[in-house]
């Protein structure tokens, strides 16, 4: 298994609870404020390695495979790949405990958060496993979930439209109106599950928001862009762009302000 049996998304009941009260004392808005300037240099030097000097960029492409392990398959890639970085992440997982040891933050970063964090019942401590496949996770799900919810503002094709589509819920359902969403006490329950909803909505909800926010900043402030020809949607498992929505960019040009060389 690619993200590991341990990881929030295989859990259920209390071993579910357990992890997903860890991640989220990492991912709650009020702690998720001191990343906001990481991510704003992470996304910038994003742009400027990937985006600028191009006309074309590809919004997202698909990072999910059919289960099958043969050596030329996604699957088998993905499973070799997720073994160098479980290496990877087990040597960190040591250097943050030596950190902490010697008087680190607890609350610094994602891993040692998760070490620092015990269970409300009985002060148990994350295993080195859980502590790896919900790193693996949470890598994951905030490029996937991310970059689906940025492309969502381009062009809307989720798969959840029995809700998402009802107009009798949202108005015009098919215009784009991101405003819709600043009253979310006039939307009904378990009508909108880009998350999920109820005690299974992701954890990362939060910081999916902001990263996109920052993102969308960047792409509208920086940048004129317009869909490029129509390249139709596919399942991989989910319904996603067939050549990952590839879109036309130009960098804007501001006048020179007066004054100012």
């Amino acid at each position: 298994m690619i993200l590991g049996d341990r990881c929030i998304a295989e859990l259920c009941g209390q071993d579910h609870k357990r992890i997903r009260d860890a991640l989220l004392s990492f991912l709650k808005p009020e702690s998720l404020r001191n990343y906001v300037g990481k991510m704003d240099e992470e996304v910038r030097m994003h742009m400027e390695m990937h985006w600028q000097g191009k006309q074309e960029i590809t919004m997202i492409g698909g990072i999910w495979s059919v289960p099958i392990n043969l050596p030329f398959t996604r699957f088998n890639r993905g499973l070799r790949a997720s073994a160098r970085v479980r290496n990877f992440l087990m040597d960190l997982i040591a250097e943050k405990r030596t950190e902490l040891r010697k008087g680190a933050d607890p609350h610094q970063d994602l891993i040692t958060c998760l070490l620092s964090t015990r269970d409300q019942n009985n002060g148990e401590e994350m295993t080195e496993k859980e502590i790896v496949d919900n790193v693996i996770l949470v890598l994951t799900a905030g490029h996937d979930t991310s970059a689906i919810l940025t492309t969502f503002l381009i062009r809307i094709f989720w798969t959840m439209n029995m809700t998402h589509m009802d107009d009798s819920i949202f108005t015009e359902p098919s215009k784009l109106d991101p405003t819709r969403f600043d009253n979310q006490a006039s939307i009904p329950p378990y009508s909108c599950i880009a998350f999920g909803a109820g005690p299974q909505m992701c954890p990362g909800y939060e910081f999916a928001k902001i990263e996109s926010l920052v993102t969308i900043h960047y792409l509208v402030t920086q940048f004129t862009w317009k869909l490029c020809a129509d390249t139709g949607f596919s399942r991989n498992p989910r319904h996603l762009s067939s050549k990952g929505l590839p879109i036309q960019i130009t960098p804007m040009e501001y006048p020179p302000i007066q004054g100012v060389p």
